[in-house]
């Protein structure tokens, strides 16, 4: 279920417009995008879980998926410090 999810969750980044999405290698994220026009950052979990961020700057997208470790890079970068929506 949570494949589904992520692979839906995929398409509907590709046709709201975000121009850059990357699967990556992660124990918990499946994938991440990143929106340079409306600066939001999507992250895709492996669990189904899918959440956008809000108001992130292409630089911190590029230090995510440049981090050793995604989901610590994430946790520590991102979460708790920009607004959020949970899909």
């Amino acid at each position: 279920m949570g494949e589904i999810a992520n692979d839906v969750a995929h398409v509907l980044f590709q046709v709201a417009g975000y121009n850059a999405t990357k699967r990556i290698v992660s124990s918990n994220l499946a994938e991440v995008g990143y929106d340079a026009r409306t600066q939001t950052l999507e992250a895709c979990f492996k669990n189904g879980g899918i959440y956008y961020h809000l108001d992130v700057l292409a630089s911190i997208y590029h230090d995510l998926k440049d981090a050793d470790s995604l989901g610590r890079y994430l946790n520590c970068e991102i979460k708790g410090r920009y607004r959020y929506a949970r899909v």
